[in-house]
């Protein structure tokens, strides 16, 4: 359930604390400027960014959940006692996510388009990096060539 997915909440206290480090190493908040990457390292980004991350997972986890539910359970011999609770289910399933479809139209559409690209560009340059990791140890890379093509992708 979404809700049960905030399990690790920050205390006021860190909130209070994580707030006075922005200001002492982002002292452009002072001032009113939050653009591009001078929002990228304070506690107000990063918990944007996790409630991002979140709820995309969350939606993903439920929609797979869903599909593996009406793969395995939903045929045409089940009886009607099956279907009324895969019926149930479902629609608990859709109301979970409407709320973290909320969450994701809540965030400025600006900053939703960073969070997700950088997301992306994550997944695609660890995608590649095992990929290289895969090329070397079947021989088609050496153990050189690896690493240099590795080191690259890290940068």
């Amino acid at each position: 359930d979404w809700e049960a997915s905030h399990v690790a909440e920050e205390t006021n206290f860190q909130l209070k604390i994580g707030k006075f480090l922005d200001r002492l190493f982002y002292p452009e908040f002072l001032f009113g400027k939050q653009e591009g990457d001078l929002r990228a390292g304070t506690t107000d980004y990063m918990r944007q960014r996790k409630d991002v991350h979140l709820a995309m997972a969350f939606i993903e986890a439920h929609r797979h959940a869903q599909k593996r539910l009406t793969e395995e359970f939903l045929s045409a011999s089940c009886d009607a006692e099956t279907t009324a609770a895969y019926n149930k289910v479902l629609k608990e399933s859709a109301r979970e996510v409407k709320k973290a479809e909320n969450v994701l139209e809540s965030q400025p559409k600006k900053d939703l388009k960073v969070i997700v690209s950088h997301l992306l560009c994550t997944i695609l340059l660890n995608k590649i990096a095992r990929r290289i990791e895969h090329l070397s140890t079947t021989g088609v890379l050496t153990s050189r060539e690896a690493n240099e093509y590795l080191e690259e992708v890290k940068s």
